[in-house]
């Protein structure tokens, strides 16, 4: 994205949108009165640059940072690295969710039991039985 002194580029509706979240979160915080709020969201959807933008936060805890910053926390964490933990523990407890009931599924049939009640023997592999018993 843009850093801190290219105040003069063209602000996207993405970075409108990110400041009128500021405010709003100053609105609801009591920081700003309605009609404050109504005023600035109007500056902000007519803002040009990041600037302009800039002004429109720059008494609010989140400040300037908030027009210019992709993510809020960007100084935290690396844009994009977050996602990818998120998808690798995914996949990890998809694999083991999937083991478990493997496993448990396994168990169940081997001991002659099903799903919804209990049958003695596994009565159903019996056909396939029989002829190994007979020789």
């Amino acid at each position: 994205m843009v850093a801190h002194g290219a105040g003069a580029t063209l602000a996207s509706d993405a970075d409108r949108d990110r400041v009128i979240d500021v405010l709003r979160a100053g609105s609801a915080e009591g920081r700003l009165a309605p009609a404050e709020f109504e005023c600035r969201v109007a500056q902000a959807r007519q803002a040009r640059t990041y600037d302009q933008l800039a002004e429109l936060t720059a008494d609010l805890p989140a400040g300037p940072w908030a027009a210019c910053a992709p993510y809020p926390d960007q100084g935290v964490r690396e844009a994009g690295r977050q996602p990818l933990v998120s998808l690798a523990l995914t996949a990890v407890i998809v694999f083991v969710l999937t083991a478990a009931v493997t496993a448990l599924a396994i168990y169940l049939h081997t001991h002659g039991q099903q799903f919804g009640g209990a049958q003695p023997g596994p009565a159903h592999l019996e056909p396939f039985i029989q002829p190994l018993r007979n020789r």
